[in-house]
């Protein structure tokens, strides 16, 4: 493929050129790199459509087109604007700033934020960031969309939550470097670490067995992006959601309810320090065919039941609810 070629390629589908430059900001000298047992970022092979004619398929393609674009810009834009950090950056933030920080990204549509330290197994293989410091962020799915699943309805508003966020991180990078501090984007679609497990680090919530973290504002419904910057004084929670686990022991809807049967009754886990019931094969082909699936977030009791009724009725000794 010759220059030309590869830039209107580039142009077309900016996510063409996301390899390239993860490689180039893995080689810089001054980035934390993960682990040697890291996990592997999660790939969905196929393209996100359930089994349909050629024609149906390319219609699917021509209306995600744009979204796809925009979000391929955004994650490349994550990668880019690394130079723009200053050269000695502020590393402490004052109630005020953060106050500032926390009502912009509500502003922007983030629901929960949380803040950790980077967990090194957190980290995938051949990904890199700069900064140990970590602000996770979520945003709300719709709920009768994600109720709707698996249908075209739901993947378009699962994309358009990644967007989104997408814009809403770029965005609130800018604001820290406005205000003195080094920071970098972790995009909610194709970031470098495992959300899930930082943001339960962080106190926002816990993973159910079906991987997703429940937060008690939107249960399983939601999209996670990080921020990894400078500040080392950022304010931390304890994890006061240790119940869910006892609970999913006893509920097991997501695993009875899975079309593939990709969620485990054990735990499976290949890569130390990180626990999954997930078999990724069994999973991963069934995402792909049909819409993005979604099931697991639909049928979870977090989904359907207010978080505080399911603790209270729980903590009191009553069963998981149907």
């Amino acid at each position: 493929m010759n220059t030309a070629t590869r830039k209107i390629m580039q142009w077309i589908m900016p996510l063409a050129a996301l390899g390239e430059r993860e490689k180039s900001v893995f080689a810089r000298d001054d980035c934390i790199r993960p682990l040697d047992s890291a996990p592997i970022q999660f790939s969905f092979s196929g393209g996100s459509h359930r089994q349909s004619s050629g024609m149906e398929r390319l219609k699917r393609m021509v209306r995600m087109f744009p979204t796809m674009r925009r979000i391929g810009k955004d994650i490349l834009l994550a990668l880019d604007s690394l130079d723009q950090n200053p050269v000695e950056p502020q590393t402490a933030i004052d109630d005020a700033c953060l106050q500032e920080f926390e009502g912009y990204a509500r502003a922007l549509g983030v629901g929960t934020l949380g803040y950790t330290r980077l967990p090194r197994e957190a980290l995938f293989k051949g990904k890199a960031i700069f900064f140990n410091n970590v602000i996770m962020l979520a945003m709300e799915m719709d709920r009768d969309k994600i109720n709707a699943a698996p249908s075209d309805e739901t993947l378009r508003m699962t994309m358009d939550t990644y967007y989104r966020l997408g814009q809403a991180v770029n965005s609130l990078v800018d604001f820290l470097r406005s205000k003195g501090f080094a920071a970098q984007a972790g995009h909610p679609l194709g970031g470098q670490a495992l959300y899930p497990l930082m943001a339960e680090i962080s106190g926002m919530g816990l993973h159910g067995r079906h991987g997703m973290l429940i937060t008690p504002r939107f249960g399983p419904r939601q999209r996670l992006a990080a921020i990894y910057c400078s500040i080392t004084n950022l304010p931390t929670s304890a994890q006061e959601h240790t119940w869910i686990a006892d609970f999913c022991r006893k509920c097991g809807r997501c695993i009875r309810t899975c079309p593939p049967r990709a969620i485990c009754e054990k735990a499976v886990s290949n890569v130390p320090g990180i626990i999954s019931h997930i078999d990724s094969a069994k999973c991963f082909s069934y995402f792909s065919k049909n819409h993005g699936c979604s099931l697991c977030i639909k049928e979870c009791a977090f989904n359907k039941h207010a978080y505080a009724d399911l603790k209270k009725n729980f903590t009191a000794g009553h069963t998981a609810p149907e």
